[in-house]
């Protein structure tokens, strides 16, 4: 489906991936929580994950975040759970649905996401 909010956000980077809200994200590789954002009124949660070799990491549209900045995570732990569902903490006034928020960046440039989950 075509991204609503380009209009208004620009494009689109990164991937939604359609997920219950409350469901569990992992990381998808060891690295340093380098952002740890926990969005209030109409601002999104989210969480930056810095890795080897100038890969980042962003997972956005969180419910609730279990880790802060400087946390060292390892691939595959829990770093927090999906949200999305419009009106709910840390869903942000641009979503439509639960779903979380997945973008890659390597050298600060954003890739395809999908060759990292």
């Amino acid at each position: 489906a075509a991204y609503p909010f380009r209009d208004t956000l620009g494009e689109h980077t990164g991937i939604d991936i359609a997920v219950s809200q409350g469901s569990r994200v992992k990381a998808a590789a060891d690295g340093t929580v380098t952002e740890a954002v926990n969005g209030t009124g109409d601002q999104v949660s989210y969480i930056t994950i810095s890795h080897t070799n100038g890969l980042v990491t962003e997972y956005a549209h969180l419910s609730n975040l279990k880790v802060k900045v400087g946390d060292i995570v390892k691939q595959g732990d829990i770093i927090g759970y999906s949200g999305g569902t419009p009106g709910t903490p840390g869903a942000g006034l641009y979503t439509n649905g639960a779903h979380l928020h997945f973008e890659v960046l390597l050298n600060g440039v954003s890739v395809d996401p999908e060759q990292y989950l």
